[in-house]
């Protein structure tokens, strides 16, 4: 990174990837020069970091440009906090194919605000805004999308999570 006054935990370059095909991609890093710190890219959708300092990482992914999803950073996604655990254990989200609905189920008192699906690519297909609290709901799916793996995002008086889930 050229131009860099100095590198600190906050700092993060954006990555725009461009692939003219879908299938793998290595990502790594060729040279360090003057950076003693482990060296992250994160990707912003699923909020997984691949530490890239030592060695290379393989992604799939479908063809298509990815502007504002990874990002290089210098310091590591945070260990799950006490919320993060709260939402990872307290709900569940999977797709009903047969339904056609996004299923989003949660227990005790998390509320939850916002749920927003993106396909591989980054691009939001679908929103849905939650305007009345209850345990289960059946998210419609209300346009026509391909088959595929989907991110989607649930918004919480906790915070956010990700799952990834499969249209059929």
């Amino acid at each position: 990174i050229a131009g860099v006054q100095g590198i600190s935990n906050e700092l993060e370059v954006p990555l725009e990837l461009v692939m003219d095909y879908s299938g793998q991609v290595n990502l790594m890093v060729d040279e360090i020069q003057n950076v003693s710190r482990d060296i992250y890219i994160t990707d912003k959708l699923t909020g997984t970091s691949y530490d890239v300092k030592n060695e290379k990482i393989t992604l799939t992914l479908e063809k298509g440009v990815y502007t504002d999803r990874f990002v290089l950073n210098f310091t590591e996604n945070a260990a799950l906090s006490v919320d993060d655990e709260i939402l990872a254990t307290s709900t569940n989200i999977y797709a009903d194919n047969e339904n056609n609905n996004i299923v989003v189920s949660k227990d005790g008192d998390v509320e939850i605000n916002k749920v927003e699906m993106f396909d591989i690519l980054g691009k939001k297909v679908s929103v849905w805004e939650i305007k009345e609290q209850k345990n289960t709901y059946q998210l419609e799916i209300k346009k026509q999308i391909p088959t595929g793996i989907y991110i989607v995002k649930m918004n919480t008086n906790k915070g956010e999570t990700n799952k990834k889930v499969i249209i059929e």
